[in-house]
């Protein structure tokens, strides 16, 4: 059986394994960054829906605008 030694030197294989570990540090940061930007996007929104009156209004729906969250005021 004939076994074939690698073309690469010991120098290129160091530097392709430092290479291949920089792309997957830098992909692990830019997962990590991505996540911390969804959680950033919630937000709390509290008040009363009231009528020209003052009075607050019962069973309103109020969602945020251009989104497909809501709740209804009780």
């Amino acid at each position: 059986m004939n076994m074939k030694k690698s073309s690469y030197s010991k120098s290129q294989r160091k530097m392709s394994r430092t290479l291949s570990n920089s792309l997957r540090m830098l992909t692990l940061l830019l997962c990590l960054l991505c996540s911390t930007q969804a959680f950033a996007q919630q937000k709390t929104v509290k008040g009363t829906v009231i009528d020209v009156t003052g009075e607050p209004l019962i069973g309103v729906n109020v969602a945020a605008k251009g989104t497909t969250i809501g709740t209804i005021q009780m």
